[in-house]
């Protein structure tokens, strides 16, 4: 089975820069970025490895 992108549940940093959100992951030591779109219904999560390789998934915000 594929691995998520991002952890469901994590502890870490993160910043807010426009419609992007940075994550800094202590769960995994990595490193995430979100966009929010879609007048903020969905966040575009995308992790980048260290060997260049990319995943990206979309997570839907329900209120």
């Amino acid at each position: 089975p594929q691995r998520t992108a991002a952890p469901r549940t994590d502890r870490g940093h993160f910043r807010k820069v426009g419609n992007r959100l940075l994550f800094y992951s202590h769960l995994t030591c990595g490193s995430y970025q979100g966009l929010v779109i879609e007048k903020g219904e969905r966040l575009l999560i995308n992790r980048v490895a260290r060997d260049g390789r990319s995943q990206s998934e979309v997570w839907y915000i329900v209120r």
